[in-house]
């Protein structure tokens, strides 16, 4: 079986001197010797047009997993597939197949308005004038933002920017989307909002991959169809939330005692 995502002993450190400019290089785990220990051995399979939430404690690591999907960084060791590319040696092929979004907004260029940064963005993957007004029109509509694309970035609230970062990992209209902690300092409605546009519009009706991380664990057991928790660089389980309770013994384990569990182990 040819998983959307797959890794194999996926290893990766640092050096504590040159740590990586990510919130999982700090309070970190697993150290060996002198370098710091971000995937240890990491053994990860995702399912085509699975959502799959992806939780853990400061520096457990899932920040830097996303950034090995996504050819950001390499990894040390191991076997990373993506879309069935080895991140490896066909880095090019694997970010044809993605969609990344953060909840960082400094990659956006404040000054300019939201439609001049997808434009921008859009030029990044190959799509220019026509072609790109045709897909921000698109992205605008069905995002809910197309009376906001003349206006500067920086005027825009949490809800909005957040918006923009799912626009453009959308731009590429790729099988596989990459969602670092998208409710990220959103209001509960605006939350919400984001967190029906994932499933419904994303997974069931396009029926993309998209693998997300968060660290709401509600909103993981609520969202994810496979959760998997990851501390200290090692993924401690993956699977439904049912399966992970009864692995447990505990077949009413709530999200709290079920996360709790995994990462004592």
């Amino acid at each position: 079986m040819q998983y959307a995502i797959e890794t194999i002993k996926l290893y990766k450190k640092f050096s504590p001197t040159k740590s990586p400019s990510f919130k999982d290089a700090f309070n970190f785990f697993g150290k060996r010797g002198d370098f710091i220990v971000a995937c240890n051995e990491v053994d990860l399979r995702v399912r085509e047009g699975e959502l799959f939430g992806l939780v853990g404690p400061n520096g457990a690591g899932k920040t830097t997993l996303l950034k090995i999907l996504s050819t950001i960084i390499l990894p040390d060791s191991g076997k990373v597939m993506v879309n069935g590319f080895d991140v490896s040696g066909q880095d090019d092929k694997v970010r044809a197949c993605i969609g990344l979004v953060t909840s960082e907004t400094r990659s956006f260029y404040v000054r300019l308005s939201g439609r001049e940064n997808l434009r921008f963005f859009a030029s990044l993957y190959g799509l220019f004038s026509s072609s790109a007004d045709k897909k921000i029109e698109e992205l605008s509509e069905l995002l809910a933002i197309k009376d906001k694309l003349d206006i500067m970035y920086q005027e825009y609230s949490s809800g909005i920017k957040q918006r923009f970062a799912l626009a453009r990992g959308l731009l590429n209209d790729a099988p596989i989307l990459l969602v670092d902690e998208p409710t990220k300092s959103l209001d509960p409605s605006s939350a919400k909002t984001l967190r029906d546009f994932i499933r419904k519009k994303l997974v069931e009706q396009k029926k993309k991959t998209v693998i997300f991380t968060s660290h709401s664990l509600n909103e993981i057991q609520n969202l994810a169809d496979t959760i998997a928790i990851m501390a200290k660089g090692r993924l401690k389980a993956s699977g439904p939330f049912d399966e992970l309770r009864q692995k447990m013994s505990m077949p009413n384990a709530g999200i709290d005692e079920v996360f709790d569990y995994y990462i004592k182990e």
